[in-house]
């Protein structure tokens, strides 16, 4: 075992030992080199801010979109969370890409998908959506019902087919 702090990347696997395990003391995450010949960590990592986007609804209005959105990512899965804001508040019916993850954080190979609630009050009346982690690092999310206020705390489990 040894520990670092460093600003990239991790380094080569391949002149450790299966079961060395590298502490980066940056992030707190602790990674062990598998069997398989790679690094495997169940520690998240940082949360890192997301990049927000206006988006427009399927009525063809300009929605303004703000707030904070946080990711985050180990071995095992990426989690969302944060509060958003639409002005004005819309029906999304239509699938809108409202943000994007930093670099830092890896891309599915494979489109993945979740649900999430949202608030309800007097001009806000909206059930659960759907939310996804797109291929390119985007946000896509969409609901049926109108929304102001979307409170965001999503895991999506990394697999096989999306990693």
């Amino acid at each position: 075992m040894f520990a670092l702090s460093w600003g990239g990347d991790l380094p080569d696997a391949a002149p450790f030992r299966v079961g060395a395990t590298v502490y980066d003391l940056g992030t707190n995450q602790r990674w062990v080199k598998r069997n398989a010949g790679d690094w495997y960590t169940t520690d998240p990592g940082p949360w890192l801010k997301c990049t927000l986007k206006n988006v427009t609804n399927g009525a063809g209005t300009a929605v303004t979109v703000t707030g904070d959105l946080y990711v985050r990512e180990d071995s095992t899965k990426w989690e969302l969370s944060g509060q958003l804001t639409l002005s004005p508040s819309s029906d999304l019916d239509t699938l809108v890409r409202l943000a994007v993850i930093p670099s830092g954080i890896s891309r599915p190979t494979q489109n993945t998908y979740g649900a999430s609630g949202q608030s309800r009050s007097s001009n806000s009346a909206a059930g659960v959506g759907r939310v996804a982690l797109m291929t390119t690092g985007e946000i896509e999310y969409g609901n049926d019902g109108n929304i102001a206020n979307l409170y965001l705390n999503e895991q999506f489990s990394k697999s096989p087919f999306n990693t």
